[in-house]
């Protein structure tokens, strides 16, 4: 059932150009002091003794030396303290830079130092994960009572009813650093400013934010995506009610119990409320304004949440970066539900093509997305050239934010997203975007979940490969989902490859992290492939055929070890850590194991698994057959290779055999594992019978090894 969106709250009184928001927060607790403000896990704030607690913030952050224009820092989960912190260093005039807990652990240390903060505030589960060796100069201080070390943040504090020196804020001064969600190294510093956030207060009412609202948080508060709903909930004198994480019984046990109104999730989680078996049965009729933002929302999910939940349904798109957003009213839009809306007011969207010139307006043109209005970062902290990079200048000079993001505009003035820049492929020449053949592999039956990345490919430039989370108690093998794709689309778009993953890498706030996919992958390929040209191109064939063996026999053989292989597998089952501490203990026989002992004269508890022995187990070789290696099998060896040295961590690797020398070493070498061969007596597979090894040459092997190490 489709429901109707309510009027929007009218304005309390019409709104002055700018108004910062700690004095917006002062004004409420001046009018309504009672009014609750905050709700969390363990305690109820109203705007009286929030107003109070922001005053004791500001003045003891003063108390400290802290001036306007300084920073503090945040690495914390949802609760009323974190709040606090952040309205009451703005109050002071300093900005505030939330960290993401997600983040690691130097990630964090940087990302303090880089924001300049003289204060740390840590949760205990944070503060535990973050030595405060790495952490600097800056002063860390609890928001709980486990100090170990650090700072309580009772004890920091000046007493109840300390009062800061006024600070009149500036709207373009700094209100927050937000830290980019990057996978490697320092994620980029956003500087954003109480100017910006102002212009979030103005839309307060096209939300229906009032003194009546209960919006629940389910988003972490160092996200752009929170502060959007954060901000105008308290500017206009409602109640924010904080989960430390989400949680599907816990997000619908609190929206019943306090009777939320307002609430904004990302994509991900509307997918799994909606698929909780439990939803149907909580009373979600309060609920006037829902929204979504941050990461693709697929239109039949749009659909099923409009069908499902009571109160409006508004996508937003844009950008922690800002410049132009585009907003869609689903419940108003039904049939759009595959955009991302029309223009905010007072927001500008253009279209410009690779060499950044502008497109004409129409609904042919695709281009990348750049937009400008009063939302704009001030740039990236401590980073000029990113900044510019980041921007683009139309014919007169003015400036835009570049998205990265590839799309175009319907006949209605709508913007549809074709996929990102970065994310598009290009494979020979032809543009393929991954969210089309996303698109077509959600049909599959077996296909829960989906990510398509490009990468690269010697015969195309780049090729599509797609990562597939299968659906519980389907058994589709990855060839035959990737197979049935192929058959669906044109030639240009076929999966190169399809690979099975338990569950997609995302960022705390939902977004498929195709980044770490992409690297995995063409990490994975850096290793494979000069192991499979040395395998195939030794023997002149084509890499995309099998190796029929007999011929190359005795140069090109790929040995194994009769029925055993050394703690890697034999046949289709590995040889787990119970079957190896068996050997160890005496309770078990293996023929190789105990080979190796005997050889090399040296206990194997000594040495197992600090120095593992393999072999690929990918042919059977005989006097009388032939070995079939294709480069799929290869790679399965390699695979089965790498997940052995996962799980052992080996010092180092004794390969047995000249040709798992040629495919293994490139392998190793790739990974950092030192390895040293032994040598095999040629066409003779029985590493434990009189043609094997001897002992001096095993052992000879050994020393050099351990030499290594």
């Amino acid at each position: 059932m489709a429901h109707t969106a309510p009027a929007a709250h009218p304005a309390a009184e019409p709104l002055p150009d700018f108004n910062a928001q700690p004095d917006l927060i002062r004004a409420i607790a001046r009018e309504r002091p009672h009014a609750t403000a905050l709700i969390d896990a363990t305690d109820t704030l109203d705007y009286a003794a929030l107003d109070a607690a922001m005053d004791r913030v500001a003045a003891t952050l003063q108390r400290d030396g802290a001036k306007p224009g300084d920073t503090i820092a945040i690495c914390a989960y949802a609760c009323n303290a974190y709040v606090v912190l952040f309205m009451g260093a703005l109050r002071a005039g300093l900005a505030v830079a939330p960290l993401a807990p997600s983040s690691t652990r130097e990630q964090i240390a940087d990302m303090t130092a880089d924001a300049g903060a003289r204060h740390l505030f840590l949760d205990a589960p944070n503060a535990q994960a973050v030595p405060a060796t790495l952490t600097g100069t800056a002063q860390r201080i609890r928001l709980d009572d486990s100090a170990d070390g650090d700072a309580q943040l009772a004890d920091w504090l000046l007493p109840a009813g300390a009062k800061p020196q006024p600070v009149a804020i500036e709207r373009d001064w700094a209100f927050n650093i937000i830290y980019s969600s990057g996978t490697t190294g320092t994620p980029k510093g956003i500087v954003q400013s109480h100017g910006m956030r102002w212009s979030q207060v103005r839309r307060a009412e096209a939300g229906g934010y009032g003194a009546d609202t209960v919006t629940l948080i389910a988003t972490p508060l160092y996200s752009n995506t929170t502060l959007v709903v954060v901000i105008p909930t308290l500017a206009r004198g409602g109640a924010l009610v904080l989960m430390p994480k989400f949680d599907c019984a816990a997000y619908l046990a609190l929206a019943e119990a306090h009777r939320a109104t307002h609430t904004m999730l990302v994509p991900v989680q509307y997918q799994r409320l909606m698929a909780w078996p439990d939803f149907d049965r909580h009373d979600l009729s309060s609920f006037r304004f829902k929204a979504c933002t941050s990461a693709p929302f697929r239109p039949e999910v749009k659909a099923e949440v409009l069908r499902r939940w009571p109160g409006a349904l508004t996508e937003y798109y844009g950008m922690t970066e800002g410049g132009g957003s585009t907003i869609l009213y689903c419940h108003l839009y039904p049939t759009k539900l595959h955009t991302v809306g029309q223009p905010a007011e007072g927001h500008e969207i253009r279209l410009i093509d690779e060499d950044g010139r502008e497109l004409p307006r129409g609904t042919d043109a695709v281009g990348e997305v750049v937009g400008r209005s009063a939302a704009m970062m001030l740039g990236y902290h401590n980073q000029s050239a990113k900044s510019r990079e980041a921007e683009w200048h139309d014919s007169q000079g003015r400036r835009f934010i570049r998205t990265g993001d590839v799309g175009r505009f319907d006949e209605d003035g709508f913007l549809i997203l074709m996929d990102r820049r970065k994310d598009m492929v290009i494979s020979g020449g032809f543009n393929i975007y991954p969210s089309d053949l996303e698109a077509e592999l959600r049909q599959h039956p077996a296909v829960a979940d989906v990510a398509v990345v490009g990468v690269p490919s010697e015969a195309w430039g780049e090729t599509p490969v797609a990562f597939v989370v299968r659906r519980v108690g389907r058994d589709e093998s990855a060839d035959a989902i990737r197979q049935w794709m192929n058959e669906r689309v044109g030639k240009t778009q076929r999966l190169a490859d399809l690979r099975f993953i338990d569950e997609l890498p995302r960022s705390a706030i939902g977004k498929v992290l195709k980044r770490e996919l992409r690297e995995g992958y063409r990490s994975e390929c850096r290793t494979e492939e000069p192991s499979i040209r040395c395998a195939t191109q030794a023997i002149a064939i084509d890499p995309d055929r099998p190796w029929v063996g007999s011929k190359y026999q005795k140069r090109h053989s790929v040995f194994v070890l009769g029925e055993s292989y050394a703690g890697v597998y034999r046949g289709e089952s590995e040889y787990d850590d119970v079957y190896w501490q068996e050997c160890l203990d005496g309770q078990r026989a293996d023929p190789l194991f105990d080979a190796l002992q005997e050889k090399l004269g040296i206990p194997a508890a000594q040495w197992w698994p600090t120095i593992a022995f393999t072999n690929l187990s990918i042919g059977s070789i005989g006097p009388t057959t032939q070995t079939v290696v294709a480069t799929s099998q290869l790679r399965a060896g390699l695979r089965r290779l790498g997940q052995l040295i996962d799980r052992l961590q080996p010092r180092g690797v004794l390969v047995l055999g000249a040709a798992t020398r040629d495919v293994a070493g490139p392998f190793l070498e790739g990974r950092g594992v030192p390895w040293r061969w032994v040598y095999h007596p040629s066409g003779k597979n029985n590493w434990i019978g009189r043609y094997a090894c001897t002992p001096e040459q095993l052992q000879t092997a050994w020393r050099d090894l351990t030499s290594r190490l």
